[in-house]
């Protein structure tokens, strides 16, 4: 005869076959032990269930991933981390819900996504924006954004600023030039010939041209009302896409 449940009275404490054996022992009906449920101690490794793919990280809890796992945020990536998975049922299956959260690069990154059905089809990794990743160098893979959602820079020859959707603005002040068209080397490269136009700041009356030489750099020019090049301090601005 064994006890399925014992009490130590003198401490409080259960033990017995009616309680779980370790924080990763999923049978039915078992009481949880303080530090199973993710809260109350460090979260067990997702190798404690023999699990190497995200995609049957299905256990509801909190959970420390390790070694070699497929379908990660980053594809198959070795990066240690940390996973909360929430589950519920409705009537065609289950809904799971991962949270991960990677350090990579030095920068805190959180990511979730959603499975839904039985079995489980498991939607896009998504991103969480914060106020540590906004700003940042802006990537992107077949025109998903990867990296930051603003990205500002700047050269000798002006200012740049990328936004995650493709757009870039370039901007500079420089003088025309009297004797011909003057060149304006983009602090930024574009992916196709962007749209350039030129002010000046001169307050007599001026007339100003571009002459598009692609997707890295543009002439500009200044002329007096009588048709003769000037050279005042221009005002640039270049609208395009950098992707």
């Amino acid at each position: 005869w064994t006890e399925a449940l014992r009490i130590d009275a003198a401490t409080g404490l259960a033990s017995g076959a009616a309680v779980q054996s370790s924080a990763t022992d999923t049978t039915a009906g078992r009481l949880m032990p303080v530090g199973a449920f993710g809260l109350g101690g460090q979260a067990p490794n997702v190798a404690a269930i023999s699990v190497t793919d995200m995609d049957d990280l299905t256990v509801g809890g909190m959970w420390t991933l390790s070694g070699v796992i497929a379908n990660t945020p980053y594809g198959t990536s070795g990066e240690p981390g940390t996973c909360l998975v929430i589950r519920r049922a409705f009537s065609a299956g289950a809904v799971v819900t991962q949270f991960v959260n990677y350090l990579r690069n030095g920068e805190e990154r959180l990511w979730y996504r959603q499975g839904t059905g039985n079995p489980l089809t498991w939607g896009d990794w998504r991103e969480v924006y914060h106020s540590g990743s906004l700003l940042g160098t802006v990537s992107q893979s077949g025109g998903t954004p990867t990296g930051a959602v603003i990205e500002r820079g700047s050269s000798a020859s002006g200012d740049y600023v990328r936004w995650a959707d493709g757009t870039q603005i370039c901007t500079h002040d420089a003088s025309a030039d009297a004797t011909g068209e003057k060149t304006w080397s983009f602090p930024a490269a574009f992916a196709a010939r962007p749209q350039v136009s030129v002010s000046c700041g001169n307050a007599a009356p001026r007339i100003t041209g571009v002459n598009q030489l692609g997707q890295t750099a543009v002439n500009f020019s200044a002329w007096d009302i009588n048709g003769n090049r000037v050279s005042p301090v221009c005002y640039l601005i270049a609208i395009g896409r950098w992707f």
